[in-house]
């Protein structure tokens, strides 16, 4: 009765030290997997962040460029307009009855 109950204690210690250890394995992989939740989770802020940032920039850019378009523009009109005024000015000045 003594070696059954020795047996039985031995099982017992045997399923407890062996639920421990599973309990421990499933605590480390819990733990790993929330490290690698975090891990995956700033690189994907970081991802949206450099997307965002390169979003950004390229409308920043189609701005300019706009701005750039009208700016350059104006100052083609205003440069032809100084032409046609030179050309007319020049007429003027070749216009041999003035001369006279």
């Amino acid at each position: 009765m003594l070696t059954n109950k020795r047996k039985e204690s031995n099982r017992f210690e045997l399923v407890h030290n062996l639920t421990k250890e599973t309990e421990n394995k499933l605590q480390e992989l819990k733990e790993g997997i929330d490290d690698w939740l975090k891990d995956r989770k700033l690189a994907a802020q970081k991802e949206l962040f450099f997307a965002i940032l390169d979003l950004s920039l390229s409308v920043g850019k189609v701005v300019i460029q706009h701005s750039i378009n009208k700016i350059f523009k104006s100052v083609q009109y205003v440069l032809e307009n100084v032409i046609e005024n030179i050309r007319k000015l020049f007429s003027i000045t070749d216009n041999e009855d003035l001369k006279k």
